[in-house]
């Protein structure tokens, strides 16, 4: 999230987690997927949307938690 523009930078990596999930359908926790919530949460943090923040932080620590529990 290198722009200093949060709207546009949110947009693009909403997109990207959409295109993500379907590239990853067949495997539903991948660690891009995961990645890129940590992205969305880092720009909803900066836009001081610390409730949706924290429920991306959150979804991508589930989703770390059964990737590396294998």
């Amino acid at each position: 999230y290198y722009t200093s523009d949060n709207e546009k930078s949110l947009g693009y990596f909403e997109k990207s987690y959409e295109i993500i999930k379907i590239i990853y359908a067949h495997n539903k926790n991948h660690s891009n997927i995961a990645k890129n919530l940590i992205n969305i949460g880092l720009v909803y943090s900066d836009k001081c949307d610390y409730k949706k923040s924290l429920i991306c932080f959150n979804k991508s620590i589930d989703l770390f938690s059964i990737i590396f529990s294998k």
